[in-house]
């Protein structure tokens, strides 16, 4: 959950503390499952075809890529790691 909060303030031009406020801001009394419910939403509102024909999906196999394919350029982006993989 960490790693994607980090990859989406970074998208966004933000640190990780100040999306969480914005969560907190409409928060449903519970942070922790706002928080998740913002993370799914925010990659599924960014989910295209062409980015599931990119990822491998379609194919009959969900879990393809772990499951979460980040290729190992962005998040070495993200993270400051080189060569750093999902």
């Amino acid at each position: 959950m960490w790693s994607a909060l980090n990859e989406i303030a970074h998208r966004e031009g933000m640190r990780v503390n100040a999306l969480i406020s914005r969560i907190a801001a409409q928060s449903t009394k519970n942070l922790s499952s706002d928080v998740r419910s913002f993370v799914a939403g925010y990659y599924r509102a960014a989910a295209t075809e062409a980015g599931h024909a990119a990822a491998g999906h379609g194919f009959g196999n969900p879990l393809a890529n772990g499951g979460h394919p980040v290729d190992a350029a962005a998040h070495a982006s993200v993270s400051g790691e080189a060569g750093a993989t999902a």
